[in-house]
């Protein structure tokens, strides 16, 4: 019976309609998108294309969709003041990103149902849908065996690294880079096999839209060179460089493009160009690379990285580093005999370069789950069919008790996780925006200066932004002190004289995000801000602040300043201390987990 059942279940995987059906089970897992909503960056895209930013500007062209920071000195100064950016932003930090096809995609959501946020999310969840069909053709035609092909796109269409790219509607950038850089790979393989010339053409062609849609479907090059060495048919050395010359070309044009357009990314830790730099990527990479494997093919997500202390994230690297050990050597001999297995072996890890250029998240694993799905679709049929002929009874004892543990991580928890992660990363949406909605702030907030004091991430970039979605008006300025990647964290907070405050943050500042370490901020470094004056007092030996005493124009209990303090997941008014007091501000955690089992309330200790 067990091999009957196996049987019909390889029957299953090669219907000509699998297709079809694993687009609409993507899709179905997919439904909890529906009622997210707008999050985050969404938020900005709608002030962006109908008007209204906490800036004043008025809606600009499609093609601005995906600018943040522009390299303009002046904005950047006008959006630290609105809180959208933290102090320690580089004046001529660049955020800006040439996206023109997703951001006509969402021109049309603007367009067609501008105040239905669901529709927007079935406009993308289409897109998701065409992503696992077009993937699902790409499996069946790179692999001989049928049933292999259809597990394999199986393996990727309930993959959970997938939940925020779906769920996120600003993240449908990714979705349709995929779309474009997959039906590359499928027009290059005609090419290439059948000498099919126009092809050839649609292959480049769609690999352009994709480099058009986000900057990670450059991973498709990984998956193109894999395939000259690996797969394609001519045997003359030279011809396979060439077929990849084309390819190399629109790359090249692109990325002159993007740095005399200034695009790109400057002046931020968080994003790493690896061509300009190369030294600061590759320390990047060293840990990045393997925490986002672990998240492709194990588990915990690679996204909780960012989130843990730092012991946390060395437990995670060394488990990660354990994991992979193991998964390689039970593939070694996979990857000796089959060259399709080391296309997609390569394919893999050429992809995760670009993946690696940014925070740590699973969105960024849709390149790399190709390869991934690939291999483990390989590794299955290896051990499903006894084809381990030249391994040991007690490895081949090891690779089965292995399969298992991935059978379950992939075809048992992935599909139960991916509606799971979006449900969540729905929930967490609705309480940040809680937390805008209810902060304590009157008519009046258009002349106030309002300073947060241990505000969870991005709390204060994103309170104008949503205030102004809600038709409230936005403080003249917000200043936060202490913003960081935990969701509330203690702070040391001392008051020497009428006019200044000192914040010294447990875990320092979020430094990595609108800063690089080109421009450190060492102990005597001085930013004027209108109202507000900031001394570092405390840095690392990098430069790295970790004690800030802020200047005021006014005294800290002038009526025109309106302080903010997070309190049990709510925003609540906060007294400054008094002259010549000391105290800490919050209560120690270990984890995110205290977040959402709410243990993060804060406290007020005095310090003698």
């Amino acid at each position: 019976m067990k091999n009957g059942l196996f049987k019909n279940w390889k029957i299953g995987l090669t219907r000509p309609y699998l297709p079809y059906v694993l687009a609409l089970l993507a899709m179905l897992l997919a439904i909890p998108s529906l009622w997210t909503g707008l999050v985050l960056d969404d938020f900005y895209m709608k002030a962006v294309v109908r008007g209204g930013t906490p800036l004043g500007e008025t809606s600009k062209p499609l093609l601005h969709l995906y600018t943040y920071l522009d390299g303009n000195p002046l904005r950047t100064e006008k959006l630290v003041d609105k809180g959208l950016m933290p102090w320690w932003t580089q004046k001529n930090a660049i955020l800006n990103f040439f996206r023109p096809i997703p951001a006509l995609t969402h021109g049309l959501d603007y367009l067609l149902w501008p105040d239905s946020p669901m529709r927007m999310h079935v406009h993308s969840l289409l897109w998701f849908g065409a992503m696992i069909l077009l993937v699902s053709f790409f499996y069946r035609r790179f692999i001989p065996l049928p049933w292999i092909a259809g597990l394999a796109a199986l393996l990727y269409a309930v993959d959970d690294a997938h939940a925020i790219a779906v769920g996120w509607l600003a993240n449908r950038n990714a979705l349709v880079a995929l779309v474009f850089g997959v039906a590359s790979l499928l027009f290059h393989d005609r090419w290439r096999k059948e000498k099919h010339t126009l092809s050839g053409l649609a292959a480049l062609f769609f690999f352009s839209l994709g480099l058009l849609s986000q900057e990670a479907a450059v991973a498709i090059c990984g998956y193109l060179f894999s395939y000259a060495l690996f797969i394609d048919p001519e045997k003359s050395k030279k011809k396979k460089i060439l077929s990849f010359t084309p390819y190399a070309i629109v790359v090249l044009v692109w990325l002159v493009f993007y740095k005399v357009n200034h695009y790109g990314v400057r002046g931020m830790e968080s994003y790493v160009d690896p061509i300009v730099s190369p030294h600061l990527f590759l320390g990047k990479w060293i840990f990045r690379a393997p925490v986002l494997l672990l998240g492709q093919w194990g588990l915990p997500p690679s996204g909780i990285f960012e989130f843990v202390p730092q012991i946390g994230k060395t437990v995670i690297l060394i488990w990660a580093l354990g994991f992979l050990s193991v998964l390689f050597y039970f593939f070694i001999v996979q990857l000796r005999r089959d060259h399709l297995a080391r296309f997609w072996f390569l394919g893999m890890m050429l992809a995760l370069i670009p993946a690696c250029a940014t925070m740590l998240s699973d969105r960024q694993l849709l390149f790399v789950g190709l390869g991934a799905m690939g291999l483990l679709s390989q590794f299955f049929h290896s051990v499903w069919t006894h084809s381990n002929s030249r391994t040991s009874p007690f490895q081949t004892s090891l690779i089965r008790k292995f399969s298992y543990i991935l059978m379950v991580v992939h075809l048992i928890l992935s599909p139960l996780l991916l509606p799971l992660k979006i449900g969540a990363f729905t929930l967490s949406n609705r309480v940040f925006i809680r937390y805008i909605e209810d902060t304590p702030l009157g008519d009046a907030a258009a002349e106030k200066t309002v300073v947060i004091v241990n505000a969870p991430t991005f709390y204060s970039l994103y309170l104008p932004i949503i205030r102004a979605f809600h038709g409230q008006s936005s403080p003249a300025y917000i200043r936060d002190l202490a913003a960081n990647l935990g969701f509330t964290i203690p702070i040391r907070l001392s008051r020497p004289d009428l006019y200044t405050l000192t914040a010294q943050p447990e875990g320092g500042f979020l430094w990595f995000l609108f800063r690089d370490r080109s421009q450190p901020l060492p102990v005597g470094s001085r930013i004027e801000l209108p109202g507000m004056t900031v001394d570092v007092t405390k840095s690392t030996k990098k430069g790295i602040p970790t004690e800030v005493s802020y200047r005021f124009s006014k005294p800290l209990g002038d009526s025109s300043l309106v302080w903010l303090q997070i309190q049990n997941r709510t925003p609540t008014p906060f007294t400054p201390p008094a002259v010549g007091e000391a105290f800490v501000l919050g209560k120690r955690w270990r984890t995110w987990i205290h977040f959402l089992n709410g243990n993060q309330g804060v406290k007020r200790q005095k310090m003698h």
